[in-house]
């Protein structure tokens, strides 16, 4: 019996992991088709690199995925910029090109919101 459920539960798993998969791979590939500069490859690793892009059953599930992994990385490079200014030695001669970079970044930030 145990082995029945077992064997249930990772064909579903399968299906789903398969289901996300081709999700991920048809969505990068229809935008690709649309834009010369977009990078197919780029997009199919790092959708598959987030747990929740590959937990997607559709499009959107996809997209809401990939847009809380965006904000989230959005988070972490202005956390990095910030570190940056503190750092009075690393941050001289650059400082303000830094503020534009993270005024860029808290914007990009709340369009994601």
């Amino acid at each position: 019996m145990k082995f029945a459920v077992f064997f249930v539960m990772f064909f579903l798993f399968l299906i789903c992991f398969t289901t996300a998969q081709t999700l991920i791979q048809d969505s990068c590939k229809k935008a690709a088709a649309k834009d010369p500069l977009f990078k197919y490859d780029f997009c199919v690793k790092s959708l598959e690199t987030d747990p929740h892009s590959k937990a997607a059953t559709n499009l959107k599930g996809l997209l809401i995925a990939s847009t809380k992994n965006t904000e989230s990385n959005t988070i972490n490079v202005g956390t990095e910029i910030r570190t940056i200014l503190m750092d009075k030695k690393a941050s001289h001669g650059i400082e303000i090109p830094l503020r534009d970079c993270i005024k860029l970044y808290t914007d990009g930030k709340d369009y994601l919101n």
